[in-house]
């Protein structure tokens, strides 16, 4: 069974960050961090060809490598704040790299080394999500600033759990004890900062202005000649798609800029934590956060910027005064960019400006294509999972199961899985092997991999969203269908006498694992929250509709609410099948991204409830629907839609206006559009294409396996 697992919800869009930070003119002085967190940079100890994984002076080695209670330990823990830095122990590859979804870590890197001609491993352990600062396959040296701190995975608190693999860790090379390799760096100098703690009397800042550095990525990038018009002088750092980790690394230690200012995207979470590890990069000198605009998460980040103790320019609420300045609800164009440009010179000139039209939405306007400021989901999860939750909750309800039954299985599959349905890769380790069912082979396994899934793990012979164990709890098709694991979860919590346990003692005894109770009660209170969200939708929903809540890119929308009429009442446009089916999608432009919304009679609501709106495959059943007055149905799932009797492949080159478009291989498609034609030499659809992006015309991105389908009535 799944131990621990720590993921982020995921997102493959990008985050844009900006922050002003203000630096004291000649102060070349690194920081510590204060005992709370860790600081991002501190004390590399190097001693000839090794370096010592993280901040001696702010770590101590606790729990050996050897026998201790519960297993083996093949490795040494070293503890220290959170966000304390963890560095490459010696020069290498990168050959794994994840800040979420590792069994037993949560988050991990391991990095492999050519030492005296032989194959060496090392493995850093428990990252959290955004703490992971290299990628599979990056050349590090030793002491290299390879990740942070974190707790998460089988963890009590913060700290680095350290291998040293002789061989390939993954072919089951031998784990050795680390103590004698670290010994070998204990008597190195010194490198990085001092130790001395740095003043935090006061979050807030000085006045900004002087020499001006800006670190960035697209955005800035595009503006690049209206800053250096607008701030002189300033030197421009930026490259597209820079992470927040990385453009952190452009502030060198010799830099003596009095302002940078840092646009950058991330693929994780930013706060508190981040903006305060940008206060200790920078010691005494000024920070100045800045609001963003058009991407996933903006309210959430918007909110932290806010709450966060510095001062802030909310460029938020300048892009929302004219969503037309951004091409495409992110990027300004040529007046957006002199907009950004001005308002960041601005901020450099005289402090933070606060715009009291923070965070207003936009109305819904036809034909803008342009993004809505919506917020996010329900306690940072995801429409999928959400979706997950309800169905969860739907099933207990049909199974007449109380309401602690029920907060007990959403706890459970919120620490397993994180709400997520997870294929097995197949490894199995040579101590996972004796506590599976005997007859579980790695390629069994594997077959997981046939189904939609949401991640991919190895944790003994566990899958899906309970990590329930194939063999034992059922085989993997069974397993990989999330509504079987819920109605296994609640039969087996049947035997358990839960009403006088704690929710996470009841857990335990269900799941059968030895992780103890903490992992699973520390989730208890979010269960309360979703149970109560989604009470009555046992009721409420019809056992398809329940079973389809699993359905790998099903939103949680199966809740709608319909229209007040019907397709067939539509008036559908005139011409060819096709021609009907575009005009019938440009009628529905300028509304925005919502999981799980849309149904044949027009926009509706999702799960989260909020405004009315589509996803991609509920934009495109609408315009269908319309177009035939409403005698082809298609279903609401991308996958389903694909293999509808009304949809026929036609070949890339013969496609024309009004074909669907799917993204995705045979059986794993996840995004749909509908083909618009060419324009100005681009290939067109309409789409809804994701959160903050309002349904529109945009380009077809065909990076991904993608194939043409023509409907017929």
């Amino acid at each position: 069974m799944k131990k621990v697992i720590g993921i982020a919800v995921a997102i493959v869009l990008f985050l844009v960050l900006i922050i002003v930070v203000v630096l004291d003119g000649g102060n070349e002085d690194e920081v510590c961090a204060e005992d709370e967190g860790g600081s991002g940079s501190g004390d590399v100890v190097v001693d000839g060809d090794f370096a010592y994984p993280s901040d001696k002076n702010a770590t101590q080695e606790t729990s050996p490598f050897g026998p201790r209670e519960g297993g083996m330990h093949f490795g040494l823990d070293i503890a220290g704040p959170r966000g304390t830095p963890i560095y490459a122990f010696a020069d290498g590859r990168v050959i794994q790299a994840q800040d979420s979804g590792v069994q037993g870590f949560g988050g991990w890197v391991v990095v492999e080394h050519d030492i005296d001609g032989k194959k060496i491993q090392t493995v850093y352990g428990h990252e959290e999500p955004g703490q992971v600062k290299v990628k599979t396959g990056d050349k590090v040296t030793k002491g290299q600033h390879i990740a942070d701190m974190g707790s998460a995975g089988q963890s009590s608190g913060p700290h680095l759990h350290f291998e040293v693999v002789e061989g390939d860790r993954a072919a089951g090379g031998e784990r050795v004890d680390p103590k004698p390799w670290l010994d070998k760096a204990e008597e190195g100098k010194k490198g990085g900062g001092d130790s001395d703690k740095k003043d935090k009397d006061s979050k807030k800042n000085s006045d900004g202005g002087g020499k001006v550095l800006v670190v960035g990525d697209s955005i800035s990038n595009g503006a690049r000649s209206q800053i250096e018009s607008a701030i002189p002088g300033a030197e421009v750092r930026a490259k597209d798609s820079k992470q927040y980790a990385a453009g952190m690394q452009e502030i060198d230690d010799g830099d003596q800029f009095d302002t940078v200012v840092m646009a950058l995207g991330t693929n994780g979470e930013v706060g508190q934590d981040q903006f305060d590890a940008a206060k200790d990069k920078i010691g005494d000198a000024n920070l100045v956060l800045m609001t963003i605009a058009g991407v996933p998460h903006a309210d959430s980040f918007n909110n932290s910027v806010k709450k966060s103790g510095y001062d802030y320019f909310d460029w938020a609420a300048e892009a929302n005064k004219d969503p037309g300045m951004l091409v495409d609800g992110v990027h300004p164009g040529p007046s957006g960019s002199k907009i950004f440009a001005d308002t960041m010179a601005e901020t450099v000139g005289g402090g933070s400006k606060k715009s009291s039209d923070s965070g207003s939405k936009k109305s819904k306007s036809k034909g803008s294509g342009q993004p809505a400021d919506e917020k996010g989901g329900f306690e940072g999860l995801s429409g999928r999972q959400l979706a997950l939750a309800k169905q969860i909750v739907a099933i207990g309800e049909s199974m007449h199961v109380d309401e602690k039954g029920r907060q007990i299985a959403v706890a459970t599959a919120k620490h397993e899985s994180q709400l997520q349905v997870y294929a097995n890769d197949g490894v199995i380790t040579p101590e996972e092997q004796s506590g599976m069912a005997d007859d579980v082979t790695s390629e069994k396994l594997k077959e997981s991999l046939d189904f939609p899934h949401d991640a991919v793990s190895s944790d003994h012979g566990s899958v899906g969203t309970f990590q329930q164990q194939v063999g034992i709890w059922g085989e993997v098709e069974e397993l990989m269908n999330p509504a079987v694991q819920a109605k296994n979860f609640y039969e087996h919590l049947e035997d358990v006498d839960y009403q006088g346990m704690e929710v996470g003692a009841a857990a335990s005894t269900v799941q059968g694992n030895d992780t103890g109770t903490g992992v699973y009660q520390q989730e208890a209170d979010i269960a309360t929250k979703l149970v109560d969200k989604y009470r009555g939708a046992g009721k409420d929903l019809s056992e398809e509709e329940i079973e389809a809540l699993g359905e790998a890119n099903v939103g949680d929308g199966c809740d709608t609410e319909a229209g007040n009429g019907d397709s067939s009442d539509d008036p559908a446009p005139s011409g060819e099948l096709g021609e009907r089916i575009v005009a019938a999608a440009r009628k529905e432009f300028g509304y925005p991204y919502v999981w799980g919304g849309g149904d044949e009679n027009g926009p509706t609501k999702g799960q989260d409830g909020g405004e009315e709106g589509y996803d991609c495959s509920g934009l495109v059943l609408r315009a269908v629907a319309v177009a035939t007055k409403g005698k082809v149905k298609l279903p609401h799932q991308t996958q389903a839609q694909a293999k509808d009797e009304h949809l026929k492949k036609v070949d890339w080159e013969d496609k024309k206006p009004g074909d669907i478009i799917l993204i995705g291989g045979d059986g794993a498609e996840h995004h749909v559009a509908i083909y618009s034609g060419k324009k100005d030499g681009k290939d067109k659809w309409i789409e809804a294409q994701t959160y903050g992006v309002d349904s529109g015309e945009y380009d077809v991105r065909t990076d991904e396996p993608h194939q043409a389908y023509r409907v017929s009535e």
